[in-house]
């Protein structure tokens, strides 16, 4: 199912792993979907996000390598992975609609 560097990052922050099995077993999100609040994590917390137009962002040393990075709309989990392995994509279907949109 996932490499073992995903099961390492997901037995380490169980409450991360409960939101990808919650994300993993919800829709995608709809191809017109307009988030209000969109915030990026890490196992450290927030790194940046943007509520209502206005952006924010923590800051971290290098020595704070990120293992992974969550996407969050809204609160909800939209896409999270680790290293170059996606574990969560519920935005497959904005992509598609953004993709087709391009071409009109």
């Amino acid at each position: 199912m996932y490499s073992e560097r995903v099961q390492e990052v997901l037995i380490k922050y169980p409450s991360w792993a409960c939101r990808v099995q919650s994300a993993l077993n919800a829709s995608p999100l709809a191809s017109d979907y307009s988030a209000s609040v969109i915030e990026v994590f890490d196992q450290q917390g927030l790194l940046y996000g943007q509520a209502w137009g206005v952006l924010y962002e923590t800051q971290r040393l290098l020595e704070q390598p990120s293992e992974f990075i969550a996407w969050c709309l809204d609160d909800q989990l939209a896409l999270l992975f680790v290293d170059d392995e996606i574990v969560v994509n519920r935005l497959s279907l904005i992509v598609q609609s953004e993709a087709t949109q391009s071409l009109v």
